[in-house]
């Protein structure tokens, strides 16, 4: 389940995978060649690029900053409920546009992170050390 683009597992259970990650170090003997075989197909969920709930907030946010300061600015007078309405809505804008850009970077990196895990207990499961890896319940 992913909750606001928080991925709970990656490859957990996926026990096809893991078995074929097996096979490529059995091939080559090698923990690099199953890091970068396991990167390529985990690529687009680790990326910076990969939109989350929090990027569409950001993008809603800077759209009504800058509609609300061109209504700010451009359309109403000073002193009028218009300006002080659209002081407002600029001012929830720019707080949704920072809730949204500091939400997506804290997803990408707790989803790196959680990759991270799983990928060491991969290694450790492969080369043998702790087996008792975090996601084997």
């Amino acid at each position: 389940m992913e909750l606001f683009g928080i991925k709970d597992r990656f490859f957990a259970k996926d026990r096809e995978f893991i078995e074929s990650a097996k096979q490529v170090f059995e091939k080559t003997r090698m923990w690099k060649e199953v890091e970068k075989f396991v990167m390529e197909r985990f690529e687009k969920d680790i990326s910076f690029l990969k939109p989350n709930f929090f990027t569409y907030m950001f993008f809603l946010g800077v759209l009504t900053v800058l509609i609300t300061l061109y209504l700010w600015k451009f359309y109403f007078s000073p002193g009028t409920a218009g300006y002080f309405a659209s002081k407002l809505f600029f001012a929830l804008g720019a707080m949704f546009a920072l809730k949204g850009i500091v939400g997506h970077y804290v997803v990408v990196f707790i989803n790196r992170d959680r990759f991270n895990a799983e990928l060491k207990a991969l290694k450790n499961l492969i080369l043998g050390g702790d087996c008792n890896a975090e996601w084997r319940n």
